[in-house]
């Protein structure tokens, strides 16, 4: 599909132009430093261990020279960040297309923050186990322009087609928090996309839902701030008759781990099975059986009869019409027939009812409350409780509140609001302490009080803190007075 025509798309002035406007706003505002930091803390490193097969390449933007359209790749062993300004424009695990190769299942990754490269080295053990092929795009980012961000996704697709060993009946893209919203709307704009994987943002309240055009998984943590927007997609794609399924996993607003990416390939297989059998389908089939007899058994044995159920109905409706279901349909009866697995069901409904009436209060609070209710209301969100599905509330509603206290707090500073940001400033350091933003903040709103000194100073906390992204640092207008300053320049080297 051409860029041009795609740019001229109806449905992408009602639609992609609405989410790449505020690309990544509402899901992708926590900083990239401190992520980084919790996935390599996870073992979810930034590099591509142990890939002779490994190439990382700039694609072109589809605005640029002719000459300068076809990408020429670079071989390399573990995939590196190459220096400011011209990280590599993408990440692969899989062999390059030759005369005769058949086609892999292909899952492109959008990040929020061009990390492309993280789910590609997170995945490379699934992609060899399944046979899939894997690209991470390490250009799309938030704060990219809409036109930006569909040139480089089209430059990126038709590459990969081009240059990659792709079965193009199996077109799969994954995206992570806003890199999922902007999957949603890449696979309304290309046919050839069959299934969305979208971990940790969904469809946003007040969106029109998409057409049944491909299928679609979203996947949360049961920490993340946004898995009520997951469940809320699931059931309106449900309503909408698409092929769907939802996966909660132990965790936070992340990359899913492993062990729940596994079932993701697994359903893209199941999935693609029923449109068309495969070689070694019976044994897959077989296998994926049992996978989910066993993890909804494990879980019941847990006493998580709500969780357990939820497996159990998810093979029932993946699997169905390729095998006889007796077995897994026979449990997943006696799992809802269990008075625990209501009670569960009647907590968690009551759970998310209190978190979405939380949420709006906090919204009105930023502006309204002072600091000494802050702080009493911060002790209460800090002390856990009793019930585990407290505890996770409690978990999600802080990070809900790291987000909203950065989207506020940027704003003000943005629109030069000295007093209100530093209000805001002040909560956003109350609730995170060691996150990096509100000192990288403090810094633009001190610049813009012309106190250079203590600009720089919030600037090395914000270092101390684990900020890294030199191209943000050196690209940020408010610290155009101080480039010069030895202090300024020497701060990430």
């Amino acid at each position: 599909m051409n860029y041009y025509k795609i740019y001229t798309m109806k449905h992408f002035t009602s639609f992609l132009w609405l989410l790449f406007s505020l690309l990544f706003l509402a899901s992708c505002v926590s900083n990239q430093d401190k992520t980084d930091a919790k996935q390599k803390k996870q073992g979810q490193t930034t590099e591509v261990k142990k890939l002779a097969k490994a190439e990382t390449t700039k694609p072109a933007v589809a605005d640029e020279t002719p000459a300068a359209n076809k990408p020429s790749p670079e071989k390399v062993g573990p995939i590196e960040n190459k220096p400011v300004p011209a990280p590599p424009g993408y990440s692969v695990y899989g062999p390059r297309k030759v005369p005769g190769s058949s086609g892999r299942p292909l899952i492109i990754f959008l990040d929020p923050h061009a990390n492309g490269k993280i789910p590609v080295a997170l995945y490379q053990n699934l992609a060899e186990e399944h046979g899939f092929l894997l690209i991470g795009s390490n250009e799309i980012r938030s704060g990219m322009s809409g036109r930006e961000v569909i040139a480089s996704f089209d430059s990126l697709f038709q590459m990969a087609k081009r240059d990659y060993p792709v079965d193009e009946n199996r077109i799969y893209l994954m995206g992570f928090s806003g890199g999922a919203r902007v999957a949603l709307a890449f696979a309304e704009a290309y046919p050839e996309i069959k299934a969305v994987i979208a971990s940790g943002a969904g469809i946003q309240a007040g969106v029109k839902a998409p057409k049944p055009t491909f299928s679609f998984l979203g996947m949360a943590g049961n920490e993340d701030f946004n898995m009520i927007e997951i469940i809320n997609t699931d059931r309106s794609l449900k309503r909408q008759g698409f092929e769907r399924a939802m996966i909660i996993f132990d965790g936070d607003h992340n990359w899913p781990p492993v062990a729940a990416a596994e079932e993701a390939f697994q359903w893209l297989d199941l999935v693609a099975m029923k449109e068309k059998p495969m070689p070694g389908g019976p044994t897959k089939i077989k296998a994926a059986e049992e996978w989910y007899l066993q993890k909804a058994n494990s879980l019941k044995n847990e006493g998580r009869i709500f969780d357990s159920y939820e497996v159990a109905e998810r093979g029932l409706t993946v699997l169905d019409g390729l095998t006889d279901l007796s077995s897994l349909r026979t449990l997943a009866g006696e799992i809802r027939k269990n008075p625990v697995y209501k009670e569960q069901l009647s907590e968690m409904v009551k759970t998310m009812q209190q978190e979405m009436g939380l949420q709006n209060n906090y919204m009105q609070a930023f502006t309204g409350e002072d600091m000494e209710w802050w702080a009493a209301e911060l002790e209460k969100l800090n002390d856990p409780g009793t019930k585990q599905s407290e505890q996770l509330m409690k978990k999600r509603l802080l990070a809900f509140l790291g987000v909203m206290a950065y989207m506020i707090s940027d704003r003000a500073v943005n629109e030069k609001d000295v007093e209100g940001s530093e209000k805001y400033l002040e909560i956003y350091r109350t609730l995170e302490p060691t996150n990096p933003e509100h000192a990288y903040l403090e810094a633009k709103r001190r610049m813009m009080m012309n106190e250079q000194s203590s600009a720089l100073a919030y600037l090395r906390l914000a270092v101390v803190f684990g900020f890294v992204d030199k191209a943000r640092l050196f690209n940020e207008p408010a610290f155009i007075p101080i480039h010069d300053n030895p202090e300024f320049i020497g701060l990430l080297e």
